[in-house]
């Protein structure tokens, strides 16, 4: 049995978790505008 690639694997998720992130930090400025916007309004 061969020891697991773990430089592999967080190479994998890096690449598959960094546009969720990048996502996030977009879309919470416009969602949070958003709510102020409702409570204000």
């Amino acid at each position: 049995m061969t020891a697991p690639e773990y430089n592999v694997i967080m190479a994998a998720s890096l690449i598959i978790v960094l546009p969720v992130i990048v996502l996030f930090v977009v879309v919470q400025r416009y969602f949070v505008n958003g709510l102020i916007g409702a409570v204000k309004g």
